[in-house]
């Protein structure tokens, strides 16, 4: 039986790769060790952000081959995955025994290529070239190739890949049962000038809703009580599942605000009235009701239409006799907190009133206020005819409510908008596709509250019914595509919880545009002030880059005061160091001295102290729900909901890993508190 071992550098993602990689290899019968030097094959899982990190890779691989060299013991094989791999492949010397002649070489491939199993046959990648000792690549998107190369190798058939063909979809084999990583997303689209992980991982592509909740589902199972969920970019999730106008592929961001035209008679205001239909039946003796109407006006009827207009004439602006439909105050008072509200009418001045437009704004703003609507438009102001989606195409309106026919018509097929239909009498029996129909504000309310949402906040309130999971943490966010629905998911979910990582990496505009970074330090502060306006014990941490390309005294001293006015729980500082194939390695000088680098870094780890000391004194005297994930020196260990690590005594024999404890904080040991069960 042979045996491996995996180690894992890097971020959670690669973490949860590594659980994929276990799945597989246990699957083809092979036995996991911890200790690498009884390993016949060693798999590093890599993380190239820094040189660092590479740096050890190689380290590793040179200390593990000298200690096998001393002894006199098999050298293991070598295999790299992770965003060091740019092409999967095999070491020359393998191919050579399976082919008398190499075409394909091609040597030193510098973008991503995906491959087929034919492809396996190559040693195009770099890392062959960096170092003779690697024996075989993946590409962690590719992982389902691993027993394929393995068998390339050994001369015969391991393992059965088959079931792990879709990356996304491949099980995760967890160590710790309490506590799952779920994958939602690989890849990244957003080109910081400093990152490799486009290069490395490609374009974002997300899992299925369904997908995720099914594998979240399983994992609470088997005893996950906290899963957390990670990604390149979470709040980019989902981005190729919904229509494409929700996502501004420009600014890279959601179009959560929504431009909504809104049509008023019988659609807002109900100008309709029973009133009318009783003069028209008692006057001609006849006996419509209601129901009965097969027009807005009644275009057929026209002793019924001419009833119709002396009323509205004299009635339009008058509340009592021409109220709001039920709810659609309240409806709108919501929508236009989140979005952009406009009239949209085909109501106009003629010589039985010239005011008719001036009245209706006035009779709209007295009821709304002056800046509930962002503006009003007419069909004969805008462009002399009746045709309402002309307007909507010039102003880009994105949801359209009507309730006449021919309206609902031209939306459809003259716009992209999203078109409702009030239900009315004269709409009943109307079937026109891609139009949904509503039969009051409450439910128009509800339709484009789902529609606003962006599909990550979706992905969490349906994890959130899962009976026997505590806690949802994910990881990683970024500040210019962070949506308001995401951010009060810490607040409406029970499950999602008060801690947030996203990603700052400077405290100065400059320097953030420099790293083509999206936001600005301001974008950042309004967050952080926003989470903790609603919750002061709302834990945030962050990435910082110091010494980047061009970055001043002044440009770190931004940084130093962002720390001061965050007051971050935990950030994770970083010298700048190039990395072969980014932006900056190409258009920017690496000038800022390693000795600038490493006092900007222990100046902003020294602030970090003093933040992280007084954030958790403000937490002593309070009672924290601690999930236990381990033991050490006679005291178990977890974590918060708002992510602060606990140590405590327990009774070992009523107590075990996994379980929640009730504990009440009583003293702060830099990082972390200790405290006694409550």
């Amino acid at each position: 039986m042979k045996k491996y071992f995996i180690k894992t550098f890097g971020c959670q993602m690669n973490y949860a790769d590594s659980e994929k990689i276990n799945m597989i290899l246990m699957s083809a019968g092979m036995r996991k060790v911890i200790d690498p030097t009884k390993a016949d094959i060693i798999i590093l899982n890599t993380c190239s952000v820094r040189q660092k990190g590479e740096d050890r890779v190689f380290g590793m691989i040179q200390q593990i081959r000298k200690y096998h060299k001393q002894n006199g013991t098999p050298i293991p094989l070598f295999g790299i995955t992770g965003c060091m791999v740019r092409k999967s492949g095999l070491a020359r010397k393998y191919i050579e025994k399976m082919q008398d002649e190499v075409s394909r070489i091609k040597g030193g491939a510098k973008q991503i290529t995906r491959i087929s199993q034919s492809d396996l046959l190559n040693y195009d990648d770099n890392l062959f070239i960096r170092s003779p000792h690697i024996d075989f690549v993946f590409r962690i998107e590719e992982v389902s190739f691993l027993t394929k190369i393995l068998s390339h190798i050994y001369g015969k058939s391991i393992g059965n890949d088959a079931k792990f063909d879709d990356y996304l979809k491949a099980k995760q084999l967890r160590e710790n049962p309490h506590s799952a990583t779920i994958i939602i997303q690989t890849g990244c689209d957003n080109y910081c000038t400093f990152c490799i992980v486009p290069y490395t991982r490609g374009h974002e592509n997300s899992r299925e809703i369904e997908d995720i909740v099914s594998e979240a589902k399983e994992a609470v199972k088997n005893g996950a009580k906290e899963i957390t969920l990670v990604g390149q970019n979470v709040n980019s999730y989902g981005k190729q599942f919904v229509d494409k106008k929700l996502w501004n592929e420009e600014k890279s961001c959601w179009n959560t605000r929504l431009k909504i035209g809104i049509d008023v008679d019988d659609t807002l205001q109900q100008v309709w009235s029973l009133e009318i239909l009783k003069k028209y039946n008692k006057k001609y003796n006849k006996n419509i009701q209601y129901e009965d109407i097969q027009s807005p006006d009644s275009a057929e009827n026209e002793n019924l239409k001419q009833e119709f207009f002396d009323f509205w004439y004299k009635n339009y602006e008058n509340p009592q006799a021409c109220p709001l439909f039920e709810g659609a105050k309240e409806v709108i008072e919501n929508l236009r907190k989140k979005h952009d509200l406009y009239i949209i009418s085909s109501r106009e001045n003629d010589t039985r009133d010239s005011k008719v437009i001036e009245k209706t704004q006035h009779f709209l703003e007295k009821i709304f206020g002056k800046h509930t609507f962002k503006g009003y438009f007419f069909t004969g102001e805008e462009n002399n005819s009746d045709d309402k989606s002309e307007i909507a195409n010039k102003h880009n309106f994105d949801i359209v409510i009507d309730d006449a026919p021919h309206h609902l018509q031209r939306y459809v097929q003259n716009t992209n908008a999203k078109v409702f239909c009030f239900s009315q009498p004269w709409n009943t029996d109307l079937e026109i596709e891609n139009v949904t129909k509503i039969q009051n504000w409450k439910e128009f309310g509800e339709h484009i509250e789902n529609i606003g949402k962006s599909p990550f906040r979706k992905l969490l309130e349906a994890l959130d019914t899962i009976e026997g999971l505590d806690r949802i943490r994910f990881t990683s966010s970024n500040p210019h595509d962070m949506t308001e629905d995401i951010l009060d998911a810490h607040f409406d979910l029970k499950k999602t919880c008060n801690y947030l990582h996203f990603a700052l990496q400077s405290g100065n505009d400059a320097m953030l545009k420099k790293m083509n970074r999206r936001h600005k330090y301001t974008d950042f502060k309004k967050i952080v002030d926003y989470l903790r306006e609603r919750d002061p014990s709302f834990s945030i941490s962050t990435d910082i880059i110091v010494g980047y390309s061009g970055e001043t005294d002044e440009m770190f001293a931004d940084t130093v005061k962002a720390f001061d006015e965050c007051e971050f729980d935990f950030v994770f500082n970083a010298r700048y160091s190039v990395r072969n194939g980014t932006i900056a390695s190409k258009i920017y000088e690496d000038d800022i001295p390693d000795q600038v680098k490493a006092q900007r870094w222990h100046t902003l780890n020294d602030k970090l102290l003093e933040s992280v000391i007084q954030r958790n004194k403000k937490m002593l005297g309070k009672v924290e729900e601690v999930l236990i994930t381990g033991k050490k020196d006679g005291e178990f260990f977890g974590r918060t909901r708002n992510f602060k690590e606990v140590y405590f005594k327990c009774d070992e024999e009523n107590t075990k890993i996994g379980d929640i404890k009730k504990v009440q904080l009583q003293e702060v040991d830099r990082y972390i508190i200790r405290g006694s069960l409550a």
